[in-house]
């Protein structure tokens, strides 16, 4: 649900109409009307000076509600180098460096911006903006957690470990956030703990089919892979295929989230040297498929190893 008040503009109109599309389940027409909001948007504020006539024009609720929509269709972990870049995250940290530059005080358009630069592997920049956010609110939980996010991605694993610590003490319920077992996991793998790493994520995956910790769709996919991934990473190949077997019914209905499985599927396959079966296996996702260049990129890692 939106959180910003409609002002009746034509750029409300066009958000509005991005919103039933993306429930009616087309991405293109969704991101067609998020354009055109951002279009109408520079028309209806092109040439103002700045004043409290500019500031109730520039609506930046409804222009954070924007960015955010451009970033449920942008890559949900760092960007490859090897791949192309995403025009959906390159419009919304173009949308968010505006708000950022006329409302600086806005501590959530600066945590989606850092956000945005950590998707785009800008680390430092990133760890910057999220400490200014800290400096403003020592409890910001969700700055922690993205602090966290940026230092594993450094592989700065100790810093990363108390950055989780600190959003912790910061928010004790923290404890039901998927986002929060499966950074643990991550770090506890990384620093060689994969029992831990695997208790981590069987918990969190019972207590959530279970229904007693909500996530979403994309949280519950990236617990399975990532619980995939590590018993590939310790040669635990039966108890992988079955992690992977159990994620490829549950998302059988879902197309999309079913393909990222299947990536995971031909990287288990890879590894066991199974490396026909693999590349069959990723020449199934089709190139309408969001997921075809996470795919392609997939099949040159096979290759080049």
């Amino acid at each position: 649900m939106c959180c910003y008040c409609l002002t009746d503009t034509l750029s409300d109109l066009k958000f509005i109409n991005a919103l039933v599309q993306e429930r009616l389940g087309d991405t293109d027409e969704c991101i067609r009307y998020l354009d055109e909001a951002i279009k109408v948007h520079e028309d209806e504020t092109r040439g103002l000076p700045l004043s409290i006539n500019f500031y109730t024009k520039f609506n930046a609720p409804l222009l954070l509600e924007i960015a955010s929509e451009y970033l449920v269709f942008s890559p949900q972990e760092p960007v490859n180098p090897s791949d192309p870049p995403s025009v959906s995250l390159q419009k919304a940290t173009s949308i968010l460096e505006k708000i950022v530059r006329y409302i600086p005080a806005s501590l959530s358009s600066k945590y989606l911006f850092a956000k945005t630069r950590y998707l785009s592997r800008e680390y430092e920049p990133a760890l910057s903006i999220v400490n200014s956010c800290l400096k403003v609110d020592q409890k910001f939980v969700e700055a922690h957690l993205l602090s966290a996010e940026i230092y594993y991605s450094q592989e700065n694993y100790v810093e990363a470990s108390n950055a989780l610590e600190r959003a912790m003490s910061s928010n004790f319920l923290i404890r039901d956030w998927p986002s929060y077992h499966i950074l643990r996991a991550r770090v506890s793998a990384a620093t060689g703990d994969a029992r831990s790493a695997i208790e981590v994520l069987q918990k969190a995956l019972k207590v959530t089919d279970a229904g007693r910790q909500k996530a979403t769709v994309q949280e519950t996919v990236a617990m399975y892979l990532e619980l995939a991934s590590i018993y590939t990473k310790i040669n635990q190949e039966i108890e992988a295929s079955k992690i992977i077997e159990e994620a490829l019914e549950k998302f059988k209905n879902d197309p999309e989230n079913k393909e990222l499985v299947i990536i995971a599927s031909a990287r288990l396959n890879s590894s066991k040297n199974e490396i026909d079966s693999a590349l069959g296996i990723l020449s199934t996702i089709p190139p309408t498929s969001r997921n075809f260049m996470r795919a392609k990129a997939e099949m040159a890692n096979i290759y080049l190893n």
